[in-house]
């Protein structure tokens, strides 16, 4: 009696997950699947991306969907081309699924069709850190010449599929960044630009699926959350994106002159100057190829990211001379602008100075300090680094310099420079950024930057 008393126990319940199984885990359902173009913000029937270009390259031209359900095993394989204006958002009704947990490959204007996925069977071995091959670096919108005619789109969502649901939104995550600039002129001479260059930017291929931080899960498109996807050890460089015939920017001209192309989702990583570089080559009549740099304050540049960067061509210029009073047989502080690395290095601790210099390019001098003078520069900001232990500290802080006075770095008003003070014993470096008005008329004041790191050896 006690074996019958177990096997019936044993049937009952056997019994028992077959019929769960047969009502909720596996039964088919129609649904209809809504793939749409990414735009940071939450599936809609309404979406929008107003800073796409409809019609073009940034728009889904053909689309994949595979469906692997819980086990693994491939379900369902999903193709469609979007009618016209579906280009954003498309839908697919009547798609047979069955119920439980699903992952949805989801892919826009790429060919899977050599990649080895088929219905009944796995994916290939390794499939989420596939690697997707193409340089896209520079492509100009509208055109591009990937596969399908657009830029190539992927994602990857796991959601639940119950015996209620009717619909699925799904989307793809452009596999490139888009970069605007927008130029004004503020001098009084036309300005051809005829290249910009980026620093570091990835050369390689980047990681087919994108990825996400901490913030949402596989399926959370909140702003923010994509983070650069590129293996580990991949090449990069400067890319020049080189402008065919120049783009002239009109002297005078507040009316922003654009230019825009696609580069491959990068990872700023040099020591220094730890952000991207922008480097301008420009045409300005009597100085051929002249190079103007500055830093873009993003170590990141993640795919689907739309940058836009407004620069204003001025015929000022901001430099500084470091001062410093090393031991003898210590090298002095050396400054260094090339290449867009705005750095002060000093070889020794102790009291120094940062002395700002202003001048017009075509100028030879440099301009006097005085407030609210048109043509003159002055003061307007200097940020503090309270984080780095390269100075020292001062307590209470001085704000005019003396003789060996100074701990963080401070404007000191009266001789119109920086001082500071560095440790004698330690290494590392500190961020800066100083800002000084100049004066140009009794109508304009401009504001220029200079971006600095302050290194000690």
């Amino acid at each position: 009696m006690f074996y019958t008393c177990v096997v019936a126990i044993c049937f009952a319940a056997c019994s028992g997950d077959e019929y769960i199984d047969e009502q909720t885990e596996g039964r088919k359902v129609n649904v209809t699947l809504r793939l749409s173009v990414d735009n940071n913000t939450t599936t809609r029937a309404d979406w929008d991306d107003d800073n796409a270009e409809t019609g073009n390259s940034e728009m889904m031209h053909n689309w994949t969907v595979v469906v692997v359900n819980s086990s693994g095993t491939v379900e369902k394989i999903v193709n469609q081309t979007p009618v016209e204006g579906k280009e954003e958002i498309d839908n697919i009704t009547n798609v047979e699924l069955t119920t439980g947990t699903k992952t949805f490959y989801s892919f826009a204007n790429i060919d899977i069709s050599s990649w080895g996925i088929t219905k009944g069977n796995s994916l290939p071995s390794g499939f989420d850190n596939k690697k997707y091959p193409d340089d896209a670096n520079g492509i100009v919108p509208p055109s591009f010449g990937g596969e399908g005619g657009g830029i190539p789109m992927s994602n990857k969502q796991t959601l639940s599929i119950e015996t209620t649901t009717t619909s699925v939104d799904l989307i793809v995550v452009r596999m490139l960044a888009k970069m605007k600039f927008q130029f004004t002129n503020a001098t009084a001479a036309d300005i051809k630009i005829k290249s910009i260059t980026l620093s570091e930017i990835t050369t390689g291929p980047v990681y087919l699926l994108p990825k996400y931080d901490t913030g949402g899960g596989a399926d959370s498109m909140e702003p923010g959350n994509l983070l650069p996807n590129i293996p580990a050890g991949s090449a990069k460089a400067d890319y020049t994106f080189s402008i065919a015939d120049g783009l002239i920017v009109a002297a005078g001209n507040e009316t922003a002159v654009e230019t825009a192309f696609y580069i491959n989702e990068s990872e700023a990583t040099a020591a220094y100057p730890k952000y991207f570089v922008i480097t301008l080559n420009i045409d300005k009549g009597e100085v051929v190829d002249e190079q103007r740099y500055a830093l873009l304050e993003w170590k990141q540049i993640a795919r689907n990211e739309y940058h836009i960067i407004p620069i204003t061509l001025d015929d000022y210029i901001l430099d500084i001379e470091p001062q410093d009073f090393p031991p003898i047989g210590v090298l002095p502080a050396s400054v260094k602008e090339e290449d867009g690395k705005f750095t002060v290095t000093f070889h020794a601790g102790g009291h120094f100075h940062i002395v700002p210099k202003v001048k017009q390019a075509i100028s030879s001098t440099w301009l006097e300090y005085g407030e609210n003078v048109v043509g003159k520069w002055s003061y307007a900001d200097w940020s503090d680094d309270t984080t780095t232990s390269i100075y020292e500290v001062e307590e209470p802080a001085s704000t005019t310099d003396a003789s060996d006075n100074g701990g963080i770095p401070v404007w000191d008003a009266t001789n119109h420079y920086i001082f500071g003070k560095l440790k004698q014993d330690v290494t590392g470096s500190a961020y800066h950024e100083l800002k000084v008005n100049v004066k140009k008329s009794e109508e304009v004041t401009r504001e220029l930057t200079y971006k600095l790191y302050i290194i000690k050896e």
